[in-house]
């Protein structure tokens, strides 16, 4: 829009990029709207500062996906955040916030997104605004998970579902369905992330632009794939999409998506030809958008292909990021970084520093308790200790890494996993014996098994639990298991949602009333008030909770049977959290094999299942 009115063309500049994709270059209007921020009257700040704001916040924006221009970017962005903290509207601050910290490019980064998305929930709680809530709950989730806080990133997901539940925009749901399936792919839960993945396509629909769509369904598709190595109907097809939407694209972050899906899908020649042109230029990855996420792509590939020469510029890059999950805006996952890291050593024949990484990744799984993670930390640590000529160890690591991973449906691709006969190893060895044992002594559960002996303490759910793994693959309904004696009514699912429209409204408003109290009641020094409203508020969200399933889906409301599967649901999962605790593999068995809901189960894969025997 070109007018005599340098005010009308900024504003109109402004909105033309409110929806813009951010992977794109778009250098063209990165100069309009810098010639446009030279031409805005500095009178104009006095009568309408947020225009001034939104557009250094847009130029900040648009620079991240410009080679060279990051820390111009920066300096821009700092200063809207300045003006937008100084004019106090919490709308604008949140747009300055989000366009300033869009990219993590260094690993101070992630502390300043996370500072940042609790700045935007003290600004909603503060005003009332919780419209605006969305990206603080999705930096958090980020930022706990970047850091390797598996619980701490499931608990920032948690409330965004819940929340997402009564806020009036389905971009909400989207998000954290979205978010979601990657985290139950991490826990190991390979169907349901499936099943959330197919969920968030179909909520995309009218919600956010197709070709933004594509990209996250295939980075979703692509993370799991990478990880679990399984056949996936949709993966093709939504690599395609992504592929024919964005491929040409000479932003480094789409060619390595592009490339990794490739490789991914056997195409390994086409996945070498999208990356030879950017060998020598990776660090672009760390001057633009999901820099960390491109790096973790690359190395990957660079492993499938056996490609050394790509290594050292690789390794160097990650390194600072080490400790670290390869995180950028959440939604898609992948191996911690010493993992990519031990992978490349491996490639380039390091095998003193790839034992080291291999170490740290295996240490950030197990604290992370992803299952996921612990069997490929695994299966790499034996293709290193092969590669070292240990084959004893290789031996131990892989079985360590085949009895979680076989349960999970997983699949292990490995130099050492296709030779099980490899030095040192004689093919017809035996697997360890596959009892374990339970004995219940003086209100203690005393466990022999192939993972190590301990001891935990007698409940109602280990007493669930001894039920189910005595009677594999039956299906004990949950109120069966919660002591019901077979003449319970049991009220089925179709009494409709626990939570009609109204009343999410009602909750939503009555949350943020008892928000407002908070902060009144904290500003007065009234502690006994404040105490008092909290507690109300957490009713309120246990009671959204137990109303909201997975992907923001409403639950029925309350019955006999919902109830059931409800509580059976959480003793089971402490007792075996108490095993995952003492036993952690024994645990991580458990927890793949064990199925709650209506009904319970010990369903174990057949390769890994275990023998168990009680004595009471």
């Amino acid at each position: 829009v070109e007018t005599a009115d340098p005010v009308l063309e900024a504003a109109a500049a402004v909105a033309a990029v409110a929806h813009h994709n951010p992977f794109v270059p778009d250098p063209i209007r990165l100069a309009q709207l810098a010639e446009l921020d030279q031409r805005l009257p500095t009178a104009h700040d006095l009568v309408d500062p947020a225009l001034r704001i939104r557009l250094r916040g847009r130029r900040a924006m648009l620079s991240t996906s410009i080679p060279g221009r990051l820390a111009e970017g920066a300096a821009l962005g700092d200063d809207a955040v300045d003006r937008a903290r100084r004019l106090g509207d919490p709308e604008v601050l949140v747009g300055a916030l989000r366009d300033r910290l869009f990219a993590v490019t260094r690993p101070e980064d992630y502390d300043a997104q996370a500072a940042a998305a609790g700045e935007i929930l003290d600004v909603v709680r503060n005003t009332g605004r919780s419209e605006l809530a969305l990206l603080g709950h999705e930096w958090t989730y980020a930022t706990r998970l970047a850091a390797g806080d598996l619980p701490g990133a499931v608990a920032a997901l948690d409330e965004l579902t819940v929340l997402a539940a009564v806020m009036p925009s389905p971009y909400w749901s989207y998000t954290a369905t979205a978010r979601r399936s990657g985290v139950l792919a991490l826990l190991g839960d390979y169907d349901a992330a499936m099943d959330l993945a197919s969920s968030s396509r179909r909520q995309s629909v009218g919600v956010v632009p197709e070709t933004e769509a594509a990209g996250v369904d295939a980075g979703i598709r692509r993370g799991i794939g990478l990880l679990y190595r399984r056949d996936d109907h949709g993966a093709e097809e939504s690599h395609r999409a992504f592929a024919d939407a964005l491929g040409d694209t000479p932003v480094l972050f789409v060619q390595a998506c592009c490339a990794c899906g490739d490789a991914l899908l056997g195409d390994r020649e086409a996945a070498r030809r999208r990356l030879v042109p950017w060998l020598d230029r990776f660090e672009v990855a760390l001057q633009a958008p999901e820099g960390v996420p491109t790096l973790a792509m690359l190395a990957t590939v660079t492993v499938l292909l056996g490609w050394e020469d790509a290594a050292p510029s690789l390794r160097n890059l990650l390194r600072p990021f080490t400790g670290r999950m390869p995180v950028g805006n959440g939604v898609t996952i992948d191996a911690p970084v010493d993992h990519h890291l031990a992978a490349l050593a491996l490639l380039a024949g390091d095998l003193e520093d790839a034992t080291a990484s291999v170490g740290s990744a295996l240490d950030l799984a197990r604290r992370m308790r992803a299952p996921v993670l612990e069997a490929r930390a695994l299966a790499l640590l034996a293709d290193i200790s092969a590669r070292s000529g240990d084959p004893r160890s290789a031996a131990s690591a892989r079985d360590a890494a085949d009895s979680i991973a076989e349960p999970l449906g997983m699949r292990l691709p490995s130099t050492f996993a296709a030779d099980r006969t490899a030095p040192g190893r004689d093919g017809a060895e035996q697997r360890p014996d596959r009892v374990v044992r339970l004995r219940l002594d003086h209100g203690r559960w005393f466990i022999q098994s192939p993972y190590g002996d301990a001891h935990v303490a007698d409940s109602t759910g280990m007493g669930q639990l001894v039920r189910l793994v005595t009677d594999p693959a039956r299906d004990i309904p949950a109120t069966d298991l919660a002591g019901g004696d077979g003449g319970l009514t049991v009220v089925a699912s179709d009494l409709g949602p626990a939570l009609d429209g109204r009343a999410k409204r009602e909750y939503r408003r009555r949350i943020a009333e008892l928000q407002a109290d908070i902060d009144e009641a904290d500003a007065n020094h009234d502690p006994e008030r404040a105490t008092r409203h909290r507690l109300e508020m957490d009713a309120l969200i246990d009671e959204l909770r137990a109303a909201v399933g997975l992907g923001g889906r409403d639950r029925p409301r309350s019955s006999s049977s919902e109830r059931a599967r409800i509580n059976t649901a959480r003793t089971i999962r402490r007792a075996i959290a108490a095993i995952d605790g003492v036993l952690p593999t024994l645990g991580a068995h458990l927890t793949a094999s064990v199925r709650t809901g209506h009904h319970c189960a010990y369903v174990p894969e057949p390769a890994a299942a275990l023998s168990w025997t009680i004595e009471r």
